[in-house]
């Protein structure tokens, strides 16, 4: 069967995917967008097509691979796209003025008092019965699908930013909102006890939560700002099955397993210590799936228990392609500072970070790079670190 002239292997809730939709629907062109989230089979495709790459999105003209989202917009400004449409039998229409997106209006900037948080979080007020008759499994997938779904309606700057003070304007968050307050009404007992199943309703919670606490009290600013927003005290916090919860108390407190040498770990006498997963089989590439910091989307964008483990890889394999840097010739690796951060998550020192990089079995040139240097038994590598980017992405 030929294959259609364009196509777009995507995910929900990646920018970098829309914005590439967004290009190709502005110049006028045809495409078939290919949801790899659906299952297996359509990454494992992407994966054999794109020789290897496994973040989104990955794009085909005329069933030859041209690459992501940058290497598309590369094309388009030095008129290689439109050679390569134009080869394909596909007409470009003039391109578009700059201006103001369709649609792209801000929402009023005053938050209506009934989304703000009631004492002290974001998930007050009455449940809908139907949302409230879900299992803690459905309801956190559901949300994060909800949350994801939101988003992909207020990416604004041809998916690079997100608008998310419309998000609260929007009919289907009033259903999301359903659902979160569904969450205090879960029984402890009701919560999955399976360890993947865990991580997976923790993990689509506080990616949920994230995106919520950011439409409604606005992105945090500078260290204090960040402190005050993951820490509860805005209110960024949800209340399940009885325990108030902010972000810093998810991520910490509950994924990393309260490591004690973490001040915002639960305390021995905390009555959440309980819904903590175990520190002795913590997963480090949790880290890979909370915030999606690389330029590349990893293409599960919803965690469920039977794809936990597969979601990890793929999210530390999309991260590594733009957080791992490796300059061979001058034996020097530069990464992400979330490598610095939490170093004792993945190894000890600086070498046992790199040692858990290069043993990890993650694909990918970077770390197929560091593997290599590694094992050539030449010296040393050095470390240095990125410096973080912690502007905002909202518009």
């Amino acid at each position: 069967t030929e294959a259609p002239a364009v196509e777009v292997f995507s995910a929900p809730g990646c920018g970098y995917c829309a914005r590439a939709k967004a290009r190709l629907a502005a110049l006028g062109v045809p495409f078939t967008d290919v949801d790899v989230s659906a299952g297996a089979a359509l990454r494992a495709d992407m994966e054999r097509r794109a020789g290897g790459r496994t973040s989104v999105p990955q794009i085909f003209i005329a069933g030859e691979h041209v690459g992501g989202c940058d290497e598309l917009m590369a094309m388009d400004a030095d008129g290689s796209l439109r050679e390569r449409l134009a080869a394909a039998g596909v007409s470009v229409r003039a391109a578009p003025a700059t201006g103001a997106e369709p649609g792209a209006e801000d929402a009023p900037a005053t938050i209506p008092e009934a989304l703000l948080p009631r004492d002290g979080i974001l998930n007050g007020g009455e449940a809908d019965p139907g949302s409230a008759s879900a299992s803690a499994e459905a309801l956190g997938a559901a949300l994060q699908r909800a949350m994801l779904a939101l988003s992909d309606r207020v990416l604004a700057a041809g998916g690079s930013r997100v608008r998310y003070r419309r998000i609260a304007a929007e009919p289907a968050f009033h259903a999301y909102l359903d659902l979160a307050r569904a969450l205090r009404g879960l029984p402890p007992e009701a919560l999955p006890r399976d360890r993947d199943a865990r991580l997976a309703f923790w993990a689509n919670l506080y990616n949920a939560l994230v995106i919520h606490a950011m439409a409604v009290l606005g992105a945090p600013d500078g260290p204090e700002g960040r402190a005050a927003f993951y820490g509860g005290e805005t209110g960024a916090a949800y209340e399940v099955a009885g325990f108030r919860l902010s972000l810093d108390d998810i991520e910490h407190g509950i994924l990393r397993g309260s490591p004690p040498e973490d001040p915002r770990a639960f305390d021995p006498e905390d009555p959440r210590l309980p819904l903590a997963l175990p520190r002795a089989s913590f997963d480090p590439r949790i880290h890979f799936v909370l915030n999606c910091g690389a330029r590349s989307c990893p293409p599960i964008k919803v965690l469920e228990e039977g794809n936990a483990g597969e979601a990890l890889g793929l999210a530390m394999e999309a991260f590594c392609e733009d957080a791992v840097e490796v300059d061979t010739a001058a034996r020097r690796v530069r990464l992400s500072k979330l490598f610095l951060w939490y170093g004792s998550d993945f190894g000890e020192g600086e070498q046992g970070v790199l040692r858990y990089l290069a043993r990890s079995g993650a694909k990918g040139r970077a770390l197929a790079a560091l593997r290599e240097l590694l094992e050539d038994g030449s010296g040393p590598v050095a470390v240095e670190y990125a410096e973080y980017d912690w502007g905002r992405n909202d518009s």
